[in-house]
C-alpha cells in the first residue's frame, strides 16, 4: 500500500492478552488477530498408507484412492493398479474407465486410452444408465475441476476423446466428436475453446477466429482466459509475431503470468524482432 495507518499504544498487558480488530465504518469487524503463545504443537498423524487394491473392499473406494494418489502426486504409489482393480471389478464403471482413460491420456498412450473413453460414453448414453452418469457427472463438476477441465462429464469426457483423436492425428474423428459436443449444446465455451484450435491445425483460421469472439465475449471468466491465450497461439500459428506479442502483452497484464507464459514471451520478442 502507499499509505500505511501506523498507531502505538502503552500497555502493561501480556502480550497474548492483546486483540487487535479492525472495524470497517459501518462498525464490522472486518478482521481481528491476538498472538498465541508460543508452543509446540502436535504434529498430526500421518495418513495411513492405502490398503492393496485386491484388499479393498468396493470399487468406490478404488476409485478415490487412485484418484487420491494422482491428486497428491504420491512418490512412491502409484493409481494404475487401483483403477484397474476397479474395472476388473465393474468393467461399466463410469467414473473408473473415466479415470484410467484420462491417465492413458496424460501419458501420451493415446490408442489405450480411446477405448476406456468408448465405454464410459456408451454406458452414459444407454437407457437406464443415464441417471447414474448424470449422476457422477455433477459430483465430477463440483470433486473434479482439474486441469483443463476434461474429467467429469460426459462433454468432459468427449472432449478427451476428441483431444486424443486430434493428438493421433484423427481430424476428422475429432471434428464429428466437436460436432456432437456442439448439437448437444452443453459447456459451449469450454467445447468452442478447444474447436478452434483444431480448425486453425485444418487451416480455416476465419472459422477459429468466430469460435474465438463467441468464447471471448461470454460469461465464464475460465473459458475467457483460456481463449485470450489461444488468440496469442492462433497469430502465433499465422506467424504475425508482431500482433502475438502485443496480444501477449495485454494477457499478461490480465494475468498473472506462468514459466510457459514467460517462455512465449521470451520466443515471441525474439520473433518479432527477426531474430
Amino acid at each position: 500500500p502507499v499509505q500505511v495507518l501506523r498507531e502505538t499504544a502503552a500497555t502493561d498487558a501480556p502480550e497474548t492478552e492483546l486483540v487487535l480488530s479492525v472495524y470497517s465504518a459501518g462498525g464490522r469487524k472486518l478482521i481481528s488477530y491476538a498472538p498465541q503463545p508460543e508452543r509446540i504443537e502436535k504434529i498430526p498423524d500421518p495418513m495411513p498408507p492405502a490398503g492393496k487394491p485386491e484388499e479393498i473392499r468396493t470399487v468406490e473406494e478404488l476409485y478415490l484412492t487412485g484418484l487420491h494418489l494422482e491428486q497428491y502426486r504420491h512418490a512412491t504409489w502409484l493409481p494404475d493398479g487401483y483403477y484397474l482393480e476397479g474395472l476388473r471389478r465393474d468393467p461399466g464403471d463410469i467414473r473408473c474407465n473415466d479415470a484410467w482413460g484420462t491417465l492413458l491420456l496424460r501419458r501420451g498412450r493415446f490408442e489405450e486410452a480411446e477405448p476406456y473413453f468408448q465405454e464410459g460414453l456408451k454406458l452414459c448414453d444407454q437407457e437406464g444408465s443415464i441417471s447414474r452418469g448424470e449422476y457422477y457427472a455433477d459430483a465430477f463438476r463440483t470433486e473434479l475441476a482439474e486441469e483443463e477441465g476434461l474429467e467429469g462429464s460426459t462433454t468432459g469426457t468427449m472432449l478427451a476423446q476428441a483431444s486424443l483423436l486430434v493428438e493421433d492425428g484423427d481430424l476428422d474423428g475429432a471434428e464429428a466428436v466437436y460436432t456432437d459436443l456442439i448439437q448437444k449444446g452443453e459447456d459451449l465455451e469450454k467445447v468452442y475453446n478447444q474447436y478452434l484450435m483444431l480448425k486453425a491445425k485444418q487451416g480455416d483460421f476465419p472459422a477459429a477466429f468466430r469460435l474465438l469472439s463467441y468464447v471471448q465475449t461470454g460469461s465464464d471468466a475460465a473459458a475467457k482466459k483460456d481463449a485470450d491465450w489461444n488468440e496469442v497461439l492462433l497469430y502465433e500459428l499465422q506467424m504475425d509475431y508482431g500482433t502475438a506479442l502485443t496480444k501477449l502483452e495485454a494477457f499478461m497484464k490480465a494475468y498473472p503470468p506462468t514459466e510457459t507464459v514467460w517462455r512465449e514471451y521470451a520466443f515471441l520478442s525474439r520473433a518479432a524482432a527477426g531474430f
